[in-house]
């Protein structure tokens, strides 16, 4: 092991906390679930955290990119169906931004392997931001701030994807030099 290597121990320790946060939700009867959500704050944190370490250290790989970008969502899938099975938020909530992600996910892998090169806009970085501080706010407190961040996360997840959209249809990203 390498310090270098050390950005995607923290993404594997951060795809293993999945199933003990799944668990910590599964002990409560809701409409919170404190355990897990200092549990999904922590994770969420290593998110930030192995990226800035990533770009300093400059050990920013492909397969670590991937990574971190399926274990992100899964992390937001497991903490958005988290609460809907707290009976914490309606079923569309997580819907909406679950569907998001599996769109930006699929279209991604699509484009990919059309030689194109897809990159997380700021805003799709804000858009997961809220979702993140949404879902550990709404396990921590049950309380209209986390409601009103998590209805901001909806509609900033709607935009990102509209956002995503139009720059795939006018051919927005940059290609794959054939150099």
């Amino acid at each position: 092991m390498t310090v270098r290597s050390i950005p995607n121990i923290l993404t594997a320790i951060r795809l293993l906390a999945i199933p003990v946060f799944a668990w910590l939700v599964l002990q409560e009867e809701g409409p919170t679930a404190v355990p897990a959500g200092i549990l999904f704050a922590i994770a969420a944190l290593t998110d930030w955290f192995d990226g800035w370490l990533a770009r300093r250290l400059d050990a920013e790989t492909r397969f670590g990119a991937i990574a971190d970008a399926v274990t992100d969502r899964l992390l937001s899938a497991a903490g958005l169906l988290a609460l809907i099975a707290l009976d914490r938020v309606h079923w569309a909530i997580p819907a909406i931004i679950l569907g998001r992600d599996v769109l930006l996910l699929t279209g991604a892998a699509v484009l990919s392997r059309r030689g194109y090169v897809i990159t997380i806009e700021p805003a799709g970085k804000i858009s997961s931001m809220l979702v993140m501080v949404g879902v550990t706010l709404a396990l921590l407190f049950d309380s209209p701030v986390a409601d009103a961040i998590l209805i901001l996360a909806v509609i900033a997840s709607v935009l990102t994807l509209g956002n995503y959209l139009v720059k795939t249809a006018y051919r927005g990203w940059p290609r794959v030099s054939s150099e």
